[in-house]
């Protein structure tokens, strides 16, 4: 990894004590980034009594004060939600509370004071003998600049405009990607690919390795993957620059491991496991 490099570990829980003490080793306690929870199953398998519905992506980083991991993507309906139903000049707004949380002994009293409404003259406290975000100075601009909403009848509690060009160009990342394809969405990519969906055992989905992509990768960057199986992570870099535009490369690394004989992908012409990934590259590049 250079100084930037991110390094993702699918995991289940039998060993996920046994890698986490190996990176702490590897790459240091300090660079750790994130273990997410995958959800893989829609439902739990019938044949347990507590049925594993999940699995683990440790995250850790070459350097903690050298990694640039990007934000998450806004969905359509997440962008959607600012409008600009009053034409103002920095464009589309959403309503976002004007209080700050004040529990614990947060509260500061130098920020409880009222905001009187322009349209009505009312004034208007902080609820639950809170506080304001911001201290009088900032409101009053707040307010010279039409950046407080009152309301659709401008008779309401104060809100803060909240304005699309202000906010980062993407959210959060969770640790609880439940947003993510499931399992079985791998072996649906396989039986398009090469007309079996049982061609490989638990392919990875390619839509789950983008997340991964966009998470810790540049658009010009470089994924190794060096147990590469049905090589998910390859399609997922090739659709992201099919989308996108970027110049990702990709090393897949998978041993000439034989298939069984009376195996699905034997039976269709691939002797070992590493074949089966090169011609899902093959197709892919194809489509």
């Amino acid at each position: 990894l250079n100084d930037s490099g991110v390094i993702a570990i699918s995991i289940d829980d039998t060993e996920l004590p046994n890698v986490r003490k190996l990176c702490d080793d590897v790459f240091g306690e300090e660079n750790f980034v994130a273990n997410v929870i995958w959800k893989k199953r829609s439902t739990p398998p019938n044949d347990k009594t507590i049925g594993t519905q999940h699995d683990y992506i440790v995250i850790y980083c070459k350097r903690m004060d050298g990694v640039e991991l990007n934000l998450r993507e806004r969905t359509e309906e997440q962008i959607d939600r600012y409008k600009n139903s009053d034409n103002h000049i920095k464009g589309p707004w959403a309503a976002s509370d004007l209080t700050a949380n004040v529990k614990g002994g947060r509260f500061v009293e130098s920020l409880y004071f009222p905001i009187t409404n322009p349209n009505t003259g009312e004034e208007h406290y902080p609820s639950a003998h809170g506080n304001w975000r911001f201290n009088r100075e900032r409101i009053e601009r707040l307010l010279a600049n039409d950046e407080i909403y009152f309301g659709a009848d401008g008779k309401g509690k104060p809100m803060l405009k909240r304005f699309l060009c202000d906010i980062k160009e993407g959210i959060t990342w969770t640790t609880l990607w439940d947003f993510a394809p499931y399992n079985t969405q791998g072996s649906q990519e396989m039986r398009a690919l090469l007309g079996s969906s049982t061609m490989f055992e638990n392919p990875k989905p390619s839509g789950l390795l983008e997340h991964v992509l966009k998470l810790g990768m540049s658009q010009d960057g470089i994924i190794l993957d060096f147990f590469a199986g049905s090589c998910s992570t390859a399609q997922a870099a090739m659709d992201m620059n099919a989308s996108d535009g970027g110049t990702r490369r990709f090393v897949m690394v998978q041993l000439p491991e034989p298939c069984p004989p009376q195996s699905d992908p034997y039976r269709a012409g691939f002797i070992t496991i590493a074949a089966i990934g090169k011609e899902r590259i093959r197709k892919c590049g194809e489509a």
